[in-house]
């Protein structure tokens, strides 16, 4: 058994009926060669507003839906009824805040437009007008095959040899092993107990390397500051939206926050292509 996600775009209302009409012919076309014995999800912006009718549509929606309906709403439903699909983000009773995902900028109506999941991320700062979504789905699927794990070899942190304490210390342990060797007749033996000794001292002293993602994010700490900066100015904006002064302020320290990052990645790549050289 597998686990299918599908994701896309779906036209807005300024699109014809037609070329709408023609998205959701080419998402059923999709759906129809997912094996039916898959656990089926789509995630993805259907810009479409289902409304609250949930006694037309039982299997559809919930009783819990939020906003108004527009022209997109009725070929949603219809292709939900039709592949069997529930709109989850109107299962479950939560605020109006952890329900919409959308605001629209001049009616300040709030509407779910991401009929895909379950709660809005309010505190998260996505670059965007919608919200982050976060779902939380619980089945079982059955492995036909394990694959038993490889034995893999970790490797010591040779870099710590640098620090002259470090050599101080693996010196010490080192010649105190090799001090409490037994004595062995036999060569296969004697060398098993040197190499164990060698190597316990080198893991005690040295650790091992955690694996690293080779990325410039990720061997960048000054990366965790700008964005911390930058959440801090969004999560001020958001909990006071009529603020000019926040909202310029979150304005200002989003575009230096891309203008840094770009300069640190750059930078990071630099450096990457100095040491393949």
């Amino acid at each position: 058994m597998h686990l299918t996600l599908i994701s896309a775009y779906s036209p807005t209302t300024t699109y014809t009926l037609g070329q709408r009409e023609l998205f959701y012919q080419n998402l059923t076309k999709v759906l129809w060669s997912v094996p039916k014995d898959d656990k089926l999800l789509i995630l993805m912006d259907f810009n479409a507003r289902v409304g609250r009718d949930a006694q037309s549509w039982p299997d559809v929606i919930g009783p819990h839906g939020i906003g108004h309906k527009n022209t997109n709403c009725q070929l949603l439903l219809t292709f939900c009824a039709e592949q069997r699909l529930t709109i989850t983000n109107t299962l479950y009773q939560l605020p109006d805040i952890h329900t919409a995902t959308f605001m629209h900028p001049t009616s300040k109506c709030c509407d779910i437009q991401d009929v895909r999941i379950t709660r809005a991320m309010r505190g998260s700062d996505c670059w965007t007008d919608h919200l982050l979504l976060r779902c939380r789905l619980s089945f079982s699927i059955v492995s036909r095959h394990r694959r038993q794990k490889a034995d893999v070899k970790k490797k010591l942190d040779v870099q710590k040899l640098n620090e002259p304490k470090t050599k101080v210390t693996l010196n010490a342990n080192l010649a105190n092993q090799l001090e409490h060797l037994p004595e062995e007749g036999n060569l296969e033996k004697a060398w098993a107990n040197f190499r164990d000794a060698v190597h316990d001292s080198a893991s005690l002293t040295l650790g091992h390397t955690k694996r690293k993602h080779q990325d410039w994010f990720d061997n960048n700490k000054e990366t965790t500051t700008l964005l911390q900066q930058k959440k801090e100015a969004f999560t001020a904006w958001l909990n006071d939206k009529d603020s000019q002064a926040k909202h310029d302020r979150l304005k200002n320290i989003r575009g230096k926050v891309q203008t840094e990052l770009r300069q640190m990645k750059d930078k990071w790549w630099e450096n990457k292509a100095a040491e393949l050289q």
